[in-house]
């Protein structure tokens, strides 16, 4: 009796584990035993993936996640996302509002069907610590951005079960250049000097 109840609770902890994806309910009765329900769960097959596969714990394994992750979100590829990020998965954006796992997946959902060629993905560096690891770089801005504005990034991985999870991220805005700040001031400077003269001399013919 010890080792059924022994299987019953591995097989409660499998079921509550985020990595388990699909629960199959099932009631059974255990020699005698009042019948119970538990969930009998399968991991989905669309975790089984060529970019998920032989993760070690180095930076070169880190590195090639990024851009799994990177292409994924490009190409809305949810699944993928699903099977990287942890349930709890926690992103604070550039703008300081923080999203969560549904929201990422909602964002990427939304390039699905969207070309992409030839993606300018950011260099990543990686700071190993145990069984956690930050991968972290500059993204520039996207070509949908009119300012283009440059962003500081850092995605947190935690080593589980023999594979890499990211559970945090975070995006931080650079500030604008002090060549880039005088470039606009100047502009400024003079549109002003054009407006005061056409003020005082009337429009050039």
């Amino acid at each position: 009796m010890e080792e059924l109840d022994r299987i019953v609770k591995e097989l409660y902890a499998f079921a509550e584990d985020d990595k388990t994806l699909l629960f199959a309910p099932r009631c059974v009765e255990v020699w005698g035993r009042k019948p119970m329900f538990f969930l009998a769960p399968y991991t989905r097959a669309s975790c089984i993936r060529q970019e998920l596969e032989h993760q070690r714990r180095d930076a070169a394994t880190i590195q090639r996640l990024e851009t799994a992750w990177s292409l994924a979100y490009l190409h809305g590829d949810v699944d993928l996302e699903r099977c990287l990020l942890t349930a709890d998965f926690t992103e604070i954006m550039s703008d300081g509002t923080i999203q969560h796992l549904d929201e990422e997946l909602a964002l990427a959902a939304k390039n699905k069907g969207k070309e992409v060629t030839n993606p300018n993905l950011p260099s990543v560096t990686v700071l190993l610590h145990g069984v956690v690891a930050v991968a972290y770089g500059i993204s520039p801005g996207s070509p949908a951005d009119s300012k283009k504005e440059k962003k500081c990034f850092a995605d947190y991985y935690v080593w589980e079960d023999g594979s890499w999870r990211v559970y945090f991220a975070q995006q931080t805005s650079l500030p604008v250049r002090a060549e880039e700040l005088g470039s606009r001031a100047s502009i400024g400077i003079l549109s002003h000097k054009i407006r005061a003269t056409l003020l005082r001399n009337g429009p050039i013919l």
